[in-house]
C-alpha cells in the first residue's frame, strides 16, 4: 500500500507487479529463494497463475493471500454463496480455494502441481486474505480442499 510505504518508509516484498496496483513499485521480487528480514521464514510462490502469488511459511502459520480462504467461519458470506460453495463439493472443509482461483482451473492453468509443491510444507494454522484464521488441522483442511478441486491427485 503506497500509505505504508510513504508513511513509514515500508519496503514492498511481491512476486511481481499486481494488475490491481500496477503503480506500487516493488522493491524486492520474491521467489522460494528469497530471505526474508522474518525469522523462520519461507516463501512459496505459485508458478501456474496468471497472476504472480505467494504465500508465506512463518513457524507453523501459512499466510495466503487469495488461494486458500477459510470461508466456513466467515460472517460475510452470505446463505447463497455458502450454498454455491457446497453444490462445488465443500461439504466439510472449512479451507477452500477462492473463487477466482477455481475460475483459474477452468481455464486449465495447471494449478494441480503448485498445490502438490505447498502440500510438502509443514504447517498446522493458517490465515488467508478472506476468512477466519484455520488455528487446528489447517494442512488436513487444505489437503481436503485441494481433493476436492483435484479429484485424482
Amino acid at each position: 500500500d503506497v500509505y505504508y510505504r510513504d508513511m513509514y518508509g515500508a519496503e514492498v516484498f511481491a512476486p511481481g507487479k499486481a494488475s490491481n496496483n500496477p503503480e506500487l513499485p516493488v522493491d524486492h521480487v520474491i521467489d522460494d529463494d528469497t530471505i526474508l528480514p522474518i525469522r523462520r521464514s519461507r516463501v512459496f510462490t505459485f508458478r501456474n497463475t496468471a497472476e504472480p502469488e505467494a504465500a508465506l511459511l512463518v513457524g507453523d502459520l501459512l499466510i495466503t493471500s487469495e488461494s486458500l480462504q477459510d470461508q466456513k467461519h466467515n460472517h460475510f458470506v452470505n446463505m447463497p454463496v455458502r450454498t454455491a460453495m457446497k453444490l462445488g463439493g465443500y461439504h466439510d472443509t472449512s479451507v477452500v480455494i477462492s473463487p477466482r482461483w477455481r475460475r483459474q482451473m477452468e481455464k486449465k492453468l495447471p494449478l494441480q502441481d503448485d498445490f502438490v509443491r505447498l502440500l510438502r510444507l509443514e504447517f498446522h494454522r493458517l490465515i488467508g486474505a478472506s476468512g477466519a484464521l484455520v488455528s487446528n488441522h489447517a494442512k488436513e483442511e487444505t489437503v481436503k480442499a485441494a481433493d476436492i478441486a483435484f479429484p485424482l491427485m
